[in-house]
This record gives structure tokens, sequence and C-alpha cells, in this order.
């Protein structure tokens, strides 16, 4: 449609792809306790959650794109039977992107990619956690039951009325945020299918990202073009080993059922 050759085409788009990603700001979750407590306030004021100190949710999406090269095929196989890249996202309550592991091939799991990054093993080490006593990031089903990560009782553990009403105040606030990477998605029409080369494709992810951000902080507001949805909390039960971690984990989230019957029910 431009008239250019694929070789002229492909030069130009890795220039802009370069020219996003050195002129904007990179996508930096807070680590002091100040924003992160100003993060955790917004979804109480703005969005109405009953579950306090919820920093941000964290959640993976697929990106379709086309058949990349054979050696490449099966790592890129979705579990929904297309070829696609895996992006693993933390947003905040103003649908902004606060970290983003991109570059992921499609056949990885959302908690295995969470699992193998650097925030996680940062969080995972005594003294250098991420997140400041009595925050948390939400989390779905999908993902290994953490003490810095929130998730929902799977339905064949919803056995009383004070973890059913946890779920729906969980899911309610999930809800809200659960559209963030449908606007991102609705505001680059790319990131329904891209077609560009495989090498260039997270690139051109990083620069949706990156852009996506940086108009939402310009005070842009695109939510009522955007549609789409990256899915909703599940009840998967990740094959992940009994650490003390996990009980932590477990604990906490009694903590809070308790917390929000005794306050709202």
């Amino acid at each position: 449609m431009a008239d250019v050759s694929e070789s002229t085409l492909l030069a130009i788009l890795r220039k802009v792809l370069s020219a996003i990603a050195k002129g904007l700001p990179l996508v930096r979750f807070p680590l002091s306790c100040s924003p992160q407590e100003s993060s955790a306030a917004d979804f109480v004021e703005q969005l109405e959650s009953r579950i306090s100190g919820v920093v941000a949710v964290l959640n993976g999406t697929l990106i379709p794109m086309r058949t990349p090269p054979a050696a490449w095929r099966l790592a890129f196989n979705t579990r929904k039977c297309f070829y696609g890249l895996l992006l693993l996202g933390i947003v905040d309550a103003r649908k902004r992107f606060l970290w983003v592991r991109t570059g992921l091939r499609g056949s990885l799991g959302d908690s295995r990619a969470f699992e193998e990054s650097e925030r996680y093993d940062r969080q995972a080490k005594p003294g250098r956690h991420v997140l400041h006593s009595g925050l948390v990031v939400l989390a779905d089903g999908g993902f290994a039951s953490e003490y810095c990560l929130l998730k929902p009782f799977p339905l064949d553990e919803i056995t009383t009325p004070k973890r059913r009403f946890y779920n729906i105040c969980l899911t309610s606030t999930w809800a809200i945020l659960e559209c963030a990477f449908g606007l991102w998605k609705g505001r680059w029409r790319v990131l329904r299918y891209v077609r560009a080369e495989t090498e260039l494709v997270p690139s051109i992810v990083e620069a949706c990202v990156l852009l996506h951000k940086f108009l939402i902080d310009v005070g842009e507001e695109w939510g009522e073009l955007a549609s789409g949805s990256c899915g909703g909390s599940g009840d998967v039960h990740p094959n992940v080993g009994v650490t003390a971690a996990y009980h932590q984990a477990l604990h906490l989230r009694d903590q809070v059922v308790d917390l929000l019957w005794q306050t709202h029910a």
C-alpha cells in the first residue's frame, strides 16, 4: 500500500521502533513505599475496591502472529491453537503498565513465565522484596500461590459464605482491571494479528506498551473506542511444590477473607 519494497519498509519500521524505545519513559514498577500506597489508594477510591492494599493486577495475554520459521513453530504454538507471543504484565488502577515481560514464546504458561522473571527472584529473596508490608498484587487462578500475590479460591474450595464473598470482592476488582489489555489491543489494532517478521514482533509489542502508558499519562481518554477483554480468573491448579511461601500465601488469603467478612458482610 505504501508502494515501497518490503526491505525498505522493514528498515523504516526498525528505526521507528528504536526511536519509540529511546524516546519514551521506560515502564517501571514503583519500588518506594509512597507510590505503592498511592496506587493501592487508587483501587479503593477510584475503583471502589473492598480489598485494601492492592497495588496492581498481574495477568498474561497472547498476541497472535503470522507463522514463524519452522524451527520456532513449536515454541510459539499456543494453547489456543494459533501462533503467538506471550506478554506478561502488571497494570495499576489507571490501566497503565507498571511492569512487562515480553518476547516470551506463546507456549509458555503465565505462572511459569512469572516464576522465571527477575522480578519474581527479587521478591522471593529476603531483604530485596519489591512490595512493602501489607501490599499485594492481584492474580488469577492460573498463577501459583505466593505471599506477594492474592488469588481467588478455585470453585471446589468455595465451601463457606466467607470464601464466596471474598471471591466476589476480588473478581469485581479484577473485572474492572481486566479491560486494560482490551484497551491496549483496541488502541493498537496491530496487536490483534502481527504480520511482521517474527524477530520484530517483541519490539512492536514493547512499542505499543510504551505508547499506551504515555498516552494515559498525558490524559488521553480512549476507553470508549476500545473493545476486547483479557479474560477472567480461572481455576487452574499449577503443579507447584508446597513451600513456605505457598503456606504464607494461603494464610494471608485467609486473613483477608475474615477481614472482608467482618467489615462488609
